[in-house]
Formats: structure tokens, sequence, C-alpha cells
């Protein structure tokens, strides 16, 4: 009798996870995926709070205090015009993250959308999209951006426009890789029981679409999100570095990191340029880290 009320009493207390919840738990058990999630929420918030809390307005001119060493009072130096360093690399980590962000998400959303119907459907729509994707991957990425840049100068759009632009070009540039993980997950799909049942019931395409195959690609699609912000960061600074992304007087990280442009400023005036750096370094880092943290945790074979 005590022996039943033990085996009734374990197995009351055995409870069923979800795959999210079993894919959370692989995640917080990797120590390294962790740290880097903490050292990029840090970054973050210090981005969306920091120009709140902090004293310093990006744009006020402080010109007795020229090219200033990081002190007690501007903890991160100024510039040649005595604006604060800390408070522009705020704003700065609000505009390149923005943009990383929202690019990021107009990659998956074009890229999921048609790599489910291209997957789906085959035949000509296949055909239709992979062309399309063959031909976005073989162009030349910073030839483009040149000659939207020129565009942009001609038709005098600068400043916070020019921010929306790079960010929707970024995000219709780079969804193919995207569009082609959730091709393969939808084929692979397509043949397991569960769809063969639906098919068999007569349900319609876009039940299918919406109930069953949309949300089993949901693990491919963070994990990819969270590479399309890592290269959304790299790109943004990397054409901001050049000058055919943010310009100033607005503030990114790339054109923050322009400064070191030359011996001097390398040499003597390192609070310029190595603060943009190191958070560009980080983030870059940290997020490439948690993404493959999130492919290990949704992957059911490891």
């Amino acid at each position: 009798m005590d022996m039943e009320l033990e085996v009734n009493n374990t197995a009351e207390k055995e409870v069923i996870l979800s795959p999210w919840r079993v894919s959370l738990r692989r995640f917080k058990k990797d120590k390294l995926s962790m740290a880097a999630f903490y050292i990029l929420s840090f970054i973050v918030i210090a981005a969306i709070i920091g120009p709140i809390i902090y004293p310093y307005k990006m744009d006020t001119l402080d010109l007795p205090n020229m090219n200033t060493p990081p002190s007690l009072m501007h903890l991160l130096g100024t510039d040649s015009l005595g604006r604060d360093l800390l408070s522009r690399l705020f704003y700065a980590g609000r505009v390149s993250l923005v943009i990383a962000f929202l690019a990021s998400l107009v990659q998956i959303l074009i890229g999921t959308v048609l790599g489910v119907l291209a997957g789906y459907y085959g035949g000509i729509v296949d055909a239709v999209i992979m062309k399309i994707s063959d031909v976005l991957i073989s162009m030349p990425f910073l030839p483009i951006f040149i000659l939207i840049s020129d565009l942009m100068s001609t038709q005098d759009i600068y400043s916070y426009k020019r921010i929306y632009i790079v960010m929707i070009i970024i995000g219709m540039l780079t969804w193919p890789g995207v569009c082609r993980l959730i091709r393969s997950q939808v084929l692979a799909m397509k043949g397991r029981e569960f769809m063969e049942a639906a098919e068999a019931l007569g349900i319609k395409d876009s039940r299918k679409l919406f109930k069953y195959i949309l949300p089993n690609t949901i693990g491919p699609v963070i994990v990819a999100s969270t590479m399309g912000i890592a290269n959304g960061v790299l790109i943004e600074t990397s054409l901001s570095y050049i000058r055919l992304g943010v310009i100033p007087p607005v503030p990114s990280w790339g054109n923050m990191a322009q400064s070191a442009t030359d011996i001097f400023t390398l040499q003597y005036l390192w609070w310029y340029w190595l603060p943009a750096c190191v958070c560009i370094f980080l983030t870059i880092t940290c997020v490439n880290i948690i993404g493959d943290g999130l492919r290990d945790a949704f992957d059911v074979k490891l």
C-alpha cells in the first residue's frame, strides 16, 4: 500500500515541460551564453536610459573644454567641439542598435514569408523566389550602397531620414539567407505525418501554414534573427565608418569609430574612437554567442 502511494506521489510530481521550456532550460545552463546575454542587456539598457539620466546632452557644445581626456566632469572626455563623448556614445548606441534590430525584423519578415511560400508550394513559386535570392546574394553590396548614398546626398536626405532608409535597405538586401533556412525547414516538414494527416482531412492551405508550419519554424527564426542583428550592427557600423550610412551630426558607433583615421587621433585622442569600437566588438560578439546558444538549445538532436 505504501509503495502504491509513493508511486502515485512521484507521478503527480512529474511535470511535462513544453519544448519551449526545455529549450529555455538548456539555454540557461550554457554559462557563456548567459554571460553574453547579461553583457548585451547592459549595453541595450545603457543605450536606452543613458541619454535620459546622463546630465550632458549629445549636442551640447563646451568650447572651453575641447579635446579633454576622460575626467570626473566628462567620463569619456570631449571631442573637438567640446561635446561629451559618453552622451554621444549612449545616443550612438540607440541609433546603431535600432537600425540593427529593425533591419533584422525586415529581413526576418521577408525571408520567413518567402521561405514558407517557396518550400510549401514548390514548382514555379519556388523557382522564382530562389532565382531572386540567388541574384541578391551574387550582387556586390558596397557599390549598391555607394550608389544609394549618392542618390540620398543629391536629394538632400540627411539625418534621421537617412537612418530609416539605411535600415530598410539592409533588411531588403539580407533576407535570402533566412529564406533558404526557412525553405529547408518547410521542405523537411512537408513529408511528416501531421502534414499528411492535415492533407487527408482537407485542411485549407492558409490554416496549414499558420497553424502547423509557421509555429515549427519559430526556433530557426529566433536563431536567424540574432545573427541578423549582429550582421546589422556590423553592416551599419561599416557603412557609417566610410560615411555611407549615418552621417554626423547624428552619432552612431560607426561614425564615432571613423575618428580613428589618422595617426595623431589613434595615438593621442584614443577616447574619440576606442569606446565605440569596444561597444561594436562586445555587441557583435555577444549576439553571436547568444545565437550559438539558442541554436544548441533548440536543436533536439543534441
